[in-house]
């Protein structure tokens, strides 16, 4: 208990210090499965009223276990419209492959791409590289320090905007 209110003040206290992953996805049990596992999610969201609201969303992630190497896929999608103009308009697609090195050590290549007209985000690309220790893990969570050498890019729209943060 001391511990959790100790983890819990550290990450309340000191956000710009750190950044914290929490991923709630059930490990594998079986060896069958254990070569794929997947989720697909598909939603759509419509409201009436003063002024007609449509979103549809969709979601797939996927990772392939082959011997050392392990390949994660994610791809994210939104788009919506609020009175007939569109209101939402985004996109992200996430590649990553990690190889282990030890029981313990394993290393990452990650790309990732994404768009986001509401932020004006016409494309951000990014790539990265690093090691990863498993600190700890059982057959429903998992905790790892990981670090990344990262390269990105980004181009944002033209707009009203454009010269925002300029001086």
């Amino acid at each position: 208990m001391k511990a959790s209110i100790v983890v819990l003040t550290l990450v309340v206290t000191t956000p710009c210090l750190c950044n914290i992953i929490f991923d709630i996805q059930k490990r594998s049990e079986t060896e069958e499965d254990r070569l794929h596992t997947g989720n697909f999610k598909l939603k759509i969201e419509t409201k009436t009223g003063n002024s007609e609201v449509e979103k549809y969303e969709g979601e797939l992630t996927s990772i392939f276990h082959l011997g050392e190497h392990e390949i994660i896929t994610a791809l994210d999608q939104s788009y919506g419209t609020k009175a007939k103009q569109v209101n939402t308009k985004e996109a992200m697609q996430h590649l990553r492959h990690r190889f282990l090195i030890t029981e313990f050590l394993n290393s990452e290549v990650f790309v990732q791409h994404a768009f986001n007209e509401k932020q004006r985000l016409l494309t951000r690309n990014i790539a990265g590289l690093g090691p990863r220790l498993d600190l700890f893990e059982d057959s429903y969570s998992l905790l790892f320090l990981s670090l990344a050498y990262l390269f990105e890019t980004e181009r944002l729209s033209e707009g009203e905007f454009s010269d925002a943060g300029e001086k």
